[in-house]
């Protein structure tokens, strides 16, 4: 992390452009019907534009939240107005906005939980990680809260934001770690196995 914390402002902001383009172009971002998405947080590839850009295709947009037994779950927003730092100062929905927003809508709160309203196959899941290797394997921030959430959804698409500073050959990889499909860089997609990455152990 520390090569991502040392780009140059310019550099970085150049990057983001690059990687929200490619990834807002993929095929698995223009078919998803839901965004499963990080709320990006100090130095990572932000996600914001990719967030709005969701909203703006009509797409349902759910961001991770951690519950008091560090578990994680994903909640449905309509606006970053309903995120709150939560986690490590990590921004994640707040919990009273969800259960207000879904009230005045007058909708189950079932929609504030990131349960699948679609198919998981609908679901794209925008990964974090410290790096990323060609096989789409991931160094993660160590809880491993994503690998544990995608054992009980395997069929999402998945798809890893990086920067090429972040990306190297070969990551070991333990058996229940999930592997992203794709991983779009400044660069384009760095990921190069091709029969294998959907698998998730």
């Amino acid at each position: 992390m520390k090569e991502r914390r040392e780009l140059p402002p310019e550099v970085k902001r150049s990057h983001d452009r690059e990687i929200l383009r490619l990834a807002a172009a993929h095929p698995f971002f223009q078919n998803a019907r839901e965004i499963y998405c990080y709320a990006s947080f100090r130095d990572e590839v932000p996600t914001a534009g990719l967030i709005e850009q969701a909203w703006r295709d009509k797409k349902l947009v759910a961001v991770p939240r951690v519950t008091d037994g560090l578990r994680m779950e994903f909640c449905y927003i309509e606006s970053f107005r309903q995120l709150r730092p939560g986690y490590f100062g990590i921004p994640e929905p707040e919990a009273e906005l969800l259960e207000r927003a879904a009230a005045d809508r007058d909708i189950s709160q079932t929609l504030g939980r990131g349960l699948p309203e679609t198919g998981e196959d609908d679901i794209l899941m925008i990964l974090p990680g410290a790096a990323f290797d060609r096989m789409g394997n991931r160094i993660g921030y160590g809880k491993g809260f994503y690998d544990r959430y995608l054992q009980d959804f395997p069929r999402c698409r998945r798809m890893g934001l990086a920067y090429m500073v972040q990306c190297v050959e070969e990551i070991p990889a333990r058996e229940w770690d999930i592997r992203a499909e794709v991983v779009i860089t400044e660069k384009g997609n760095f990921v190069t196995c091709k029969t294998n990455c959907r698998k998730t152990q």
